[in-house]
């Protein structure tokens, strides 16, 4: 989503539902092999007095359905909101059962209300309004609300239609990265093993370029049932390096008895581990190898930079490449370390980015108002969660050190903090020498950026267009950047 300081009526309401969605594209990258037709998702068609209100705004990665009128997004944004909430989304469900949006919007509505209160049967009447939401996504030729599903049809009690629907996308869209990676994961609380061992392969087969939360979910997987020559084995990445990985890789070593080579992997997740620290259950009682590491529910870990940055990128950008994920990741960069811009003397983008410490700058920044408003921010400027269906993982927790830490350069123009590239290939290169999360490229690197497969009118006369940056053949952010200081 790209931010500007006015939101227009119509794309508030667009913000509901970023979609879920990992294209079969990514498979490509995955395997080298070009998706069949019959798997691709459709280009939405929308209406002209919708694509009309659209003009001049950045709006949400989730346009609304071809079937979905202007009047109904309009009355869906007047109730948002208000002590009638609730019932007007319900009579615009009725009204348009066809709707995804009205449903989602009711699903949220219900959704507030159960972890205001705690009623489980609002968590049943949450769960069956988004089921019916992603349903009619699914009727429009696309994947929608996969995480959610699982939340709520865990707290509903109704896993077992959560995997009925995940096997109808599945049935439709085989290669959905989060479909498989979410089904394996409902499988293991029903306690499916065998085949959710099969998914969780087959997640890591057609993930999003980069993307390791497959990979982390299977080691873990394998970790907790003791089959730990397993977990070392398919916790190592070759070409790839990530932090969290290393560290399932010493959880692994060290249950094999080989402590000295565990604590190898361990020092390169120590410092990492303090800002985003490891499971509990894995933490070994009595271990010497694992001295240093933070674990959860440690209290002297605080929320970082790094931790809202994260968030950020959850929210954002959770179905794009490793590329793409850092592309937004540093649309914040840039904005905390330039603040506003100018070009030819006026102000193109304004942006808050005071503070006495890198931490207040980037809270500032993500927490401003209509800056990225995929997220929810706590009183403290600390994101707390997003309002679509994403959440933390460990791809974006790794982006986001490293983009803080400038060890991965800006995929756009390949700018690079401190030392130089690994590779000419911006989307996956590194940085060398020293960390450096204070400096910025001064001009032509996207300062924002919105969602959608088709590109739409810029947010300001200002910017040039960088368009998608690292695509994964999904659904992408678009980019823009600025001549500043010119």
């Amino acid at each position: 989503m790209v931010k500007r300081k006015v939101v227009s009526l119509v794309m508030t309401a667009l913000l509901i539902g970023l979609t879920a969605t990992a294209d079969l594209a990514n498979a490509a990258l995955a395997t080298g092999q070009a998706p069949a037709v019959s798997e691709q998702k459709q280009e939405k068609q929308l209406s002209q007095d919708v694509v009309d209100s659209l003009k001049g705004n950045l709006g949400s990665k989730s346009l609304p359905d071809a079937n979905e009128p202007l009047e109904l997004l309009q009355q869906l944004e007047k109730a948002k909101g208000t002590p009638m909430e609730l019932e007007k989304f319900q009579e615009l469900a009725a009204k348009y059962p066809d709707s995804r949006t009205a449903h989602t919007q009711l699903a949220q509505a219900y959704w507030k209300q159960f972890k205001d209160s705690g009623n489980k049967n609002l968590a049943k009447q949450a769960f069956a309004a988004e089921l019916k939401a992603s349903q009619n996504g699914l009727a429009q030729g696309d994947v929608h609300y996969v995480p959610w599903l699982d939340e709520m049809g865990t707290e509903a009690g109704q896993l077992d239609a959560v995997v009925a629907h995940y096997n109808d996308i599945l049935a439709k869209f085989p290669n959905d990265f989060q479909t498989n990676l979410y089904l394996a994961k409902v499988l293991v609380k029903q306690n499916d093993l065998n085949k959710a061992d099969g998914l969780f392969k087959k997640a890591k087969e057609v993930r999003p370029a980069g993307n390791i939360d497959a990979h982390a979910a299977y080691a873990e997987f394998l970790l907790d049932q003791g089959r730990y020559e397993q977990a070392l084995t398919e916790s190592i990445l070759v070409g790839e390096d990530f932090e969290y990985m290393h560290f399932l890789q010493g959880v692994a070593l060290e249950k094999l008895g080989r402590g000295d080579e565990a604590k190898a992997h361990y020092a390169k997740f120590t410092e990492f581990s303090q800002s985003f620290p490891a499971a509990k259950r894995y933490q070994i009682e009595g271990s010497e190898y694992q001295a240093g590491i933070g674990f959860e529910g440690d209290v002297s870990i605080q929320a970082t930079a790094s931790v809202n940055l994260s968030w950020v990128i959850a929210c954002e950008a959770t179905t794009e490449s490793y590329g793409g994920q850092s592309q937004v990741g540093w649309s914040v960069r840039q904005r905390v370390n330039r603040g506003s811009t100018k070009v030819s003397g006026a102000t193109c983008m304004y942006t808050t980015n005071s503070g006495t410490t890198q931490d207040e700058k980037y809270r500032n920044v993500i927490c401003q108002s209509y800056a990225y408003t995929s997220l929810k921010c706590n009183s403290y400027k600390d994101v707390y969660t997003c309002v679509n269906t994403n959440t933390r993982t460990a791809t974006t927790d790794s982006v986001a050190s490293k983009v803080y830490n400038g060890t991965t350069p800006d995929p756009y123009t390949g700018y690079c903090p401190s030392g130089t590239k690994s590779s000419t290939n911006n989307c996956t290169a590194t940085c060398s020498g020293a960390v450096s999360n204070t400096t910025s490229w001064t001009a032509k690197t996207p300062h924002s950026f919105l969602g959608g497969t088709t590109k739409r009118t810029k947010p300001y006369s200002c910017y040039l267009e960088a368009l998608n940056v690292c695509g994964n053949g999904g659904s992408e952010n678009w980019f823009y950047y600025n001549n500043a200081n010119t």
